[in-house]
């Protein structure tokens, strides 16, 4: 009679930032095939003595392409401490902070014609600090000035076509009536 072992392998996570510890479990299969519970042999414990590298935080950036000068920046803060920072710099040689505080998200405006480059970190309660985000991009390009002067002397002449008809419209009623 051969017994064969089988080996399970059981993670065991107190929450998303430490790994603990994890066992494997040896079950001893019978001839008939039968599982009997041989008892529980730790082969190995692995113990994180240091925390593991969190995965860094999300920054999302609405719109990436601007016309108005503004940007909404989110992330998710889940209580933590967030610090912002801005850079003319895709490197971020150049990098200062913006933000610091636990809220979701920044409204960035009055922002003139360029590209800015945002990233975001945040410090847990313990004071570890995680690896930056992804950086994202905001390009600002404001519509030009002569097509915008263009737009509102448009606008104002169909408001003064309009209030036109309306006033030839009414005096022609009241001559009537």
């Amino acid at each position: 009679m051969r017994l064969k072992f089988r080996r399970k392998l059981f993670r065991i996570q107190s929450n998303y930032r430490h790994r603990w510890e994890f066992v494997i479990v040896r079950e001893k299969l019978s001839a008939s095939g039968r599982r009997q519970n041989r008892g529980i042999g730790l082969v190995g414990l692995g113990l994180a003595l240091a925390p593991l590298p969190v995965s860094a935080i999300a920054l999302q950036v609405d719109p990436a392409m601007s016309t108005d000068g503004t940007a909404q920046l989110s992330w998710a803060a889940d209580g933590r401490v967030v610090t912002l920072q801005r850079a003319n710099d895709v490197g971020f040689a150049d990098a200062r902070v913006i933000y610091r505080g636990g809220d979701s998200a920044s409204l960035r405006t009055g922002l003139r014609d360029g590209v800015y480059h945002y990233r975001v970190r945040a410090r847990d309660a313990d004071g570890r600090t995680e690896p930056w985000s992804a950086p994202v991009t905001v390009t600002v390009r404001h519509h030009d000035a002569l097509r915008t002067w263009g737009l509102f002397g448009l606008g104002a002449g169909v408001l003064a076509a309009t209030l036109g008809l309306i006033l030839s419209g009414a005096r022609r009623e009241a001559g009537h009536g």
